[in-house]
């Protein structure tokens, strides 16, 4: 599951770096999956609900945003 999530947190960071914002829902998408992926390494694991909220906040979704960033 580490790799599987680190591949997924991966195009989510390509997603906002080469897309702009018609790649953000995808980018949303892909930080999702790795956080699916059950990986035990917290660390890694708040990367994942951090990258997620960074970007509900670019969309302007606070509670969202919030809700990850209290995971």
């Amino acid at each position: 599951p580490e790799e599987r999530a680190e591949n997924f947190k991966n195009s989510g960071n390509e997603c906002l770096q080469n897309g702009g914002a018609r790649w953000w829902d995808d980018a949303i998408e892909y930080y999702t999956r790795a956080i699916r992926c059950g990986s035990t390494n917290l660390p890694k694991v708040s990367i994942y609900f951090s990258n997620r909220a960074a970007v509900q906040i670019l969309k302007k979704n606070w509670g969202y945003a919030l809700r990850d960033s209290l995971e």
